[in-house]
């Protein structure tokens, strides 16, 4: 009787208890299903703010906080080429070259590559008349040759980029006159025709110099003037591609390793045209420090006497993307410039010296296997460009901002998902402590004894006592 009576007593108690719980359980339920942030209206803000502000920095430090290092370690080639860190060599060394080729000539005219070794060293030389004698001579050989031969594919490669090349730079150091534009029509055919019989020649250099002498050819017009060269480019690889943003990226990319191939290969070192085009495809890559750094090799030129080809060209006008740098970044890319080409003069003037010392003792590199043994100044020194650890300050405080309400919102999601695993597993923790305080309880408390039967003198005596009570009454 009184164990029931206890256990009525305790469970109520608990029932009690239980109650008040899942009262207060249900209001976090509740902002549960409201959504975790329901009831953190000032967190929720803070996430919408660091969002914006994410938003602000990683579009706002684009146009200013351009680092001239990170973007020449994409395109390092072209970095190395606008300062001039790359092989040039002294006027002895195609001399030499020529006269020893012209020498074996006599004896050997049948070996085709001499013809071309010939021709580009007179070209250097600037003697692009006799560049195209040699390339005529080979024509003769290569005519005469069956064309089912292998080599013959590539040999006639050789005679039309060379010969095209050779034709257009006679016009150029001529005068370029407009009245002998025949010339430059036949170039640009014979270079049509070398990229016809190998596309993907030096890195689809010959491409832009097609669009180089098409551009000489039909100039167009920008702002009533002639259109320059990278406004040609522009408008005829770039323009087009404008609702497809990778191939307009892949075509840009293309330019920028085509118009380095021009400076390299070419006789473009000293072109206007080609470092303002340069400058363009970088400014539209999105790449404002590095067309800064071309701006400025183009802005040398044209302080030594260097002019584009056509003088009237607004070279300022506005060709595409313009990101522009901020005043203190190119102050920073212009000190690095002036660096940059004083040491890479420096270094073509140790090389030029260390070749022409071999030269004059009669050695040269086509003949001489050790010629450049100890010379440490055959290869261009690394680029090393002014460190600004500051550029990297916009985008840890674009991360911090992301990350701070990311992890606290992370910390209330964590606490909200304990409560509702509290408040889930409340009631099994329940019905679990009931069934085992019965099991205790049945276990420490035995089930009563049957009577026993009492003494028989007991029994006697419990009746007379009866009797007595009775008698009484």
């Amino acid at each position: 009787m009184l164990l029931p009576l206890f256990r009525g007593q305790r469970g109520g108690r608990r029932n009690k208890a239980t109650s008040l719980h899942r009262q207060r359980d249900e209001g976090e339920i509740q902002t549960l299903r409201n959504g975790f942030l329901g009831r953190h209206t000032m967190l929720r803000r803070l996430f919408i703010l660091g969002l914006l502000l994410a938003q602000g920095l990683s579009w706002g430090c684009l146009n200013d906080r351009d680092s001239l290092e990170m973007e020449a370690d994409r395109f390092p080639d072209t970095a190395k080429v606008i300062t001039g860190h790359f092989e040039r060599n002294p006027p002895l060394y195609y001399e030499m070259r020529l006269n020893r080729v012209a020498a074996e000539n006599g004896a050997h005219p049948d070996r085709l590559a001499a013809y071309d070794d010939a021709g580009v060293a007179a070209d250097r030389l600037g003697r692009s008349a006799e560049g195209i004698r040699w390339m005529e001579a080979k024509r003769e050989h290569l005519e005469r040759i069956d064309p089912k031969q292998v080599s013959q594919k590539e040999h006639w490669y050789r005679y039309y980029a060379n010969v095209g090349t050779f034709r257009v730079h006679r016009w150029l150091k001529e005068g370029a006159d407009r009245s002998r534009l025949a010339e430059v029509k036949r170039a640009r055919n014979e270079i049509a025709r070398a990229i016809e019989i190998k596309p993907d020649a030096h890195f689809g250099r010959e491409k832009y110099q097609l669009d180089a002498m098409n551009w000489i050819l039909y100039p167009g017009k920008l702002n009533g003037k002639p259109e320059p060269f990278a406004a040609y480019l522009y408008r005829k690889r770039i323009q087009p591609l404008q609702g497809d943003s990778d191939a307009r990226s892949e075509a840009t990319d293309a330019a920028i390793k085509g118009l380095s191939g021009l400076i390299v290969m070419g006789n473009a070192w000293e072109s206007v045209d080609i470092f303002h085009a340069l400058s363009a495809m970088l400014d539209s890559k999105g790449l404002g420090s590095l067309a800064h750094l071309a701006r400025l090799r183009q802005e040398e030129l044209i302080r030594r006497g260097r002019k584009p080809l056509y003088a009237a060209a607004d070279l300022d006008a506005p060709i595409g993307r313009r990101d522009g740098v901020s005043p203190r970044e190119k102050a920073r890319v212009e000190k690095d410039y002036r660096r940059l080409r004083e040491r890479a003069d420096a270094w073509q003037e140790r090389r030029a010296g260390a070749m022409l010392s071999r030269l004059r003792s009669g050695s040269h590199p086509d003949t001489d296997r050790a010629f450049w043994d100890g010379v440490e100044e055959k290869n261009p020194p690394e680029l090393a460009f002014t460190r600004r650890y500051g550029a990297y300050i916009p985008y840890i405080l674009m991360l911090l901002v992301i990350l701070i309400p990311l992890i606290l919102i992370a910390a209330l999601f964590c606490k909200l998902c304990w409560k509702a695993a509290k408040v889930i597993a409340l009631p099994l923790k329940e019905r679990y402590s009931r069934g085992k305080t019965r099991r205790l309880q049945e276990e420490r408390i035995p089930p009563p004894a049957e009577a026993e039967p009492l003494p028989e003198y007991l029994a006697v005596c419990e009746d007379r006592e009866q009797e007595k009570v009775e008698a009484l009454h």
